[in-house]
């Protein structure tokens, strides 16, 4: 996987993730705004709605769907989200401006299922939170393919911080929920899925730690790490293998 951009910032080297860099899986919601300059300008480009639909492999009615950006059903209107495979068809023909510019204005992003999040900030940049945020996944969390993630543990402080954490990708529904003896703070899949994508690892029976934490800031080895022991101490044989070499 190609990461689009690393800038320096106070002589260190920090990966920044656009939306372009994101897996192919995700759904977008651009602003009513953004959203109809993009389709009127692939018109324009194509010569009409039904040329851009043969581009992108639709029917026109399913360009149309996606301009609209609703779809009525018993009388309802429901949103209609752009899957970000057809976006990624496009980028190459659009200028580097105005792909910025519709990187910047995503109402929503989500998984095929799943909660939201809104008002989406991007680029993703690589920091403390998304190294805490990884380690208590993969330590005391579950993404479960089909299901709602979560992070368990007994400590408010650990789970608050998590929920702060991860406010980095934008607004979203965060719920808590105590079935057993442990309290559960279930947030949207996608966040699993683009961090599973960007970082090359797996959250459902993990058995490697992120291969871009060796080439990460020395602060973010340490927060991982921290993140890691602080959730209860407790850790799978087969990460302890990855654990115990150097950073």
């Amino acid at each position: 996987m190609s990461i689009n951009k690393e800038n320096k910032f106070t002589g260190s080297l920090i990966r920044e993730f656009h939306l372009w860099n994101l897996p192919d899986s995700a759904f977008i919601l651009l602003n009513k705004e953004a959203n109809d300059e993009f389709f009127k300008g692939m018109y324009a480009l194509f010569g009409n709605q039904l040329k851009f639909a043969k581009f992108l492999g639709l029917s026109r009615q399913g360009v149309h769907k996606y301009h609209k950006q609703a779809l009525k059903n018993d009388g309802k209107f429901y949103p209609v989200y752009f899957p970000l495979r057809l976006l990624n068809k496009c980028l190459p023909l659009l200028d580097k401006k105005f792909m910025y510019y519709l990187e910047q204005n995503i109402s929503e992003i989500r998984a095929r299922v799943g909660l939201s999040v809104y008002n989406t900030k991007l680029p993703i940049i690589e920091s403390e939170e998304i190294y805490r945020i990884l380690a208590h996944i993969i330590a005391d969390g579950s993404a479960s393919k089909g299901k709602t993630p979560y992070y368990a543990n007994i400590c408010k402080e650990l789970r608050e911080q998590f929920k702060k954490d991860l406010q980095i990708f934008g607004e979203m529904k965060i719920y808590e929920r105590k079935p057993q003896a442990v309290e559960l703070v279930f947030f949207p899949k996608i966040v699993t899925d683009v961090l599973a994508y960007l970082f090359d690892i797996q959250f459902t029976y993990p058995n490697r730690i992120p291969k871009l934490l060796f080439s990460a800031k020395e602060e973010y080895k340490k927060v991982f790490l921290q993140a890691l022991f602080d959730d209860e101490g407790t850790i799978s044989v087969h990460l302890v293998n990855f654990c115990v070499s150097p950073l």
